[in-house]
């Protein structure tokens, strides 16, 4: 895998995606409601991103985490790129093992 790829973007990510989905679908909320709305093809995972579904006060959660992201050093963002990716891959392939929920 390039040092670029997504993991997400493979067959393996796009299946534990479609598991991860499922799982959030079986579960109450806003982010339950939204998952099931993907899985029916009524929403796409990037329509999160351009009109919220969701409660103003996750928005500006989310708003929030993404500038305490832009706010790091440059080399911190670095080491947790890295280790976010050992952890991504990790999760693809915990996620491929699961059982199907129910």
């Amino acid at each position: 895998m390039s040092e670029l790829e997504n993991p997400w973007a493979t067959e393996a990510g796009q299946a534990a995606r479609l598991k991860q989905l499922r799982y959030l679908a079986t579960g109450e909320g806003a982010f339950a409601d939204f998952a099931a709305d993907v899985l029916a093809g009524r929403a796409s995972l990037r329509s999160l991103l351009g009109g919220s579904m969701l409660a103003d006060d996750d928005v500006q959660e989310a708003v929030d985490r993404a500038q305490r992201w832009r706010d790091l050093p440059e080399a911190e963002r670095q080491v947790l790129m890295e280790d976010g990716r050992e952890f991504t891959e990790w999760t693809i392939a915990a996620l491929n093992k699961a059982p199907d929920p129910g």
